[in-house]
């Protein structure tokens, strides 16, 4: 994420595609070490069931709550990916 000053929020949608020829289903979509300042917008319905060449989007929201750097991991079942942002 760009610089947010404190106490706004800034949005970032995030595509699951699943790119192969079987059904994938995730179970969980977190930020599990948000600290207030990341977290994840309207998520779709849990488990979800991607078939082969089908995608979901959802938002993953900064709202940092002091100055600075902000850092947390999406995770996405397993997978996890790295969130930054500055306050």
């Amino acid at each position: 994420f760009h610089t947010v000053p404190v106490g706004e929020t800034a949005q970032a949608l995030v595509r699951l595609s699943n790119t192969g020829t079987a059904a994938a289903t995730i179970g969980s979509i977190s930020v599990p070490n948000g600290n207030g300042a990341f977290l994840v917008g309207q998520s779709p319905s849990l488990p979800l069931t991607l078939n082969a060449g089908e995608s979901s989007e959802f938002a993953v929201l900064f709202r940092p709550t002091q100055s600075g750097p902000a850092n947390a991991s999406l995770s996405v079942d397993a997978m996890a990916f790295a969130l930054t942002g500055t306050g």
